[in-house]
């Protein structure tokens, strides 16, 4: 490799730092001010890639800021789905409960009903009639008018329940 020289006048301060730097190095000063000139040339010629550097550190922070948001979003959407499974499993174990309750006897063979005899099959278990007529008003079937909403809102709610499984 061909040397030149460059004559420079520089600070005292800046001469001062550059023959620390060669001692620490065991250079000479001509040495330390070569090593020093190429890392500089270096540095200036790589600032482009400094500035891209810097464009990519912020293009993953603005997708790192994105990511986190879209993590929190499906936090709040899990933690939202489990409350409502929690929801309608205690409105199943609720519409079981009630479903098991007896609410009156048959019309025609007086066995005892219950509220899923009266809302899923519709029929006596026993002699298999139709006991849809213990909903009308009218004759005492058993249920006075607060149990039968209560069971009408079970019975809407298990609905829901199975309107919403399926659609999942």
């Amino acid at each position: 490799m061909t040397t030149e020289v460059i004559y420079a006048r520089v600070p005292a301060e800046l001469k001062g730092a550059v023959e620390e730097h060669a001692a620490g190095r065991s250079l000479t000063l001509a040495g330390a001010v070569s090593e020093l000139l190429v890392r500089g040339v270096e540095a200036v010629h790589g600032a482009p890639s400094v500035a891209t550097t810097e464009a990519r550190v912020t293009e993953l922070a603005r997708e790192l800021a994105e990511a986190r948001l879209a993590h929190q979003e499906e936090t709040f959407r899990r933690q939202n789905a489990e409350q409502q499974h929690q929801l309608l499993q205690r409105a199943a174990q609720t519409w079981t409960t009630r479903a098991n309750q007896p609410v009156g006897q048959c019309p025609s063979c007086t066995k005892v009903i219950s509220g899923y005899d009266l809302f899923v099959s519709g029929q006596c278990p026993q002699c298999q009639h139709a006991v849809t007529s213990m909903l009308a008003p009218g004759e005492k079937s058993g249920l006075d008018q607060k149990e039968l909403l209560v069971l009408l809102g079970a019975v809407g709610i298990l609905l829901g329940v199975m309107a919403i499984s399926r659609s999942k």
